[in-house]
């Protein structure tokens, strides 16, 4: 019994530490100060270099500490994953000039997730013209708004009112 008792603590440490992100993806859009689809230039140990490719936007560099490489093969879990140095993605920042957001140009739609591992896979809330993820839990709520898994899909075509950065 005495040897069993250091597992209480760990468990409550490893239950305290293990929490899913929660993004408002509306929310987060329309309060980032940089939204720009871009080529991932570099990573050094605490920024992401990247080059702005829809706007007149110069070169930037985001706080952004690389996790976990991006998986090429499809319907993979991102929750955690950096893009390629010379990916093309859209990036999204937060206030303080962090990378909060990624989202991966898959045709005609931009796939969002969170670049961030936080020992849980991430959850986006969302209404339309946000879309689920095919083969991702998720679920719906009275006022319409659905909670899905891993991220999101948008249209590349609504993200226009979304689009910002430092020129």
């Amino acid at each position: 019994m005495i040897k069993l008792l250091w597992l209480l603590p760990a468990l409550l440490f490893i239950n305290r530490t293990v929490e899913s992100r929660y993004v408002d993806i509306e929310r987060e859009l329309k309060r980032a100060p940089i939204v720009t689809e871009a080529v991932i230039a570099s990573y050094t140990d605490s920024t992401v270099l990247y080059n702005p490719i829809t706007t007149n936007f110069l070169p930037g560099t985001l706080r952004f500490q690389k996790q976990y490489p991006m998986p090429k093969a499809a319907n993979q879990l991102l929750t955690g994953c950096s893009p390629t140095v010379g990916d093309t993605v859209l990036i999204v920042s937060d206030t303080t000039g962090s990378v909060t957001l990624f989202a991966e140009i898959i045709k005609d739609e931009y796939r969002f997730w969170s670049p961030y591992f936080t020992g849980s896979v991430a959850f986006f809330e969302y209404k339309a013209p946000f879309t689920h993820l095919e083969g991702r839990k998720e679920e719906t709520h009275p006022d319409g708004s659905i909670t899905g898994w891993d991220g999101c899909l948008l249209k590349r075509s609504l993200i226009g009112g979304y689009v910002k950065g430092d020129k």
